[in-house]
């Protein structure tokens, strides 16, 4: 489970050292507070990345999994922020799918954590694209990812976010097992 999860940190840094780190895909602009928050996204989910790699030690799956990012026009702020939201909210889905079937208190303890901090990446990047414009009036905590009846975010399985993140991966990525 801990390397599923450590698949889906690899796919936020690709994505994001699309944006934050090279100044050539950058989306004509980008707002100082924008590049802020991408750039402090970025920091995170790199602690995030190297707390798995650090778990899982020598069992863990490649530290280079390949991406494609062809579908998203960076230069395009409606597609990053588009895109940058649907990564960040498949995040957010895994970590929470993930932690029902996590037996370890540590870990359970720290997914927990890093699900928290996702959460807020995710708001960021809604909040962002509601003050412009191209985002819903739910941006904040919209039905598509909160559940109206419990109020809690989305949890799904490892199947339907690989699936639902496919179209990202170059590295084909398979779930077997539940357990850490």
């Amino acid at each position: 489970m801990l390397n599923y999860l450590y698949a889906i940190e690899q796919l936020e840094l690709g994505f994001l050292n699309r944006i934050a780190a090279f100044n050539a895909t950058r989306f004509a602009g980008m707002t100082a507070a924008e590049l802020t928050a991408f750039t402090s996204i970025l920091a995170h989910d790199s602690a995030h990345r190297d707390f798995l790699r650090r778990t899982l030690r020598s069992g863990r799956i490649s530290d280079a999994l390949a991406f494609d990012f062809e579908s998203v026009d960076f230069s395009s702020r409606a597609s990053v922020m588009t895109n940058a939201r649907r990564i960040q909210d498949l995040a957010v889905a895994a970590y929470n799918g993930a932690l029902d079937v996590l037996a370890d208190p540590f870990n359970i303890l720290m997914i927990g954590k890093i699900v928290s901090v996702e959460g807020r990446h995710s708001a960021t990047i809604r909040d962002f694209m509601f003050l412009s414009g191209d985002g819903s009036a739910a941006a904040f905590a919209g039905d598509d990812v909160v559940d109206p009846t419990s109020g809690l975010d989305q949890a799904k399985s490892p199947a339907t976010v690989i699936a639902e993140s496919d179209d990202f991966f170059t590295t084909k990525i398979s779930v077997r097992g539940g357990g850490e």
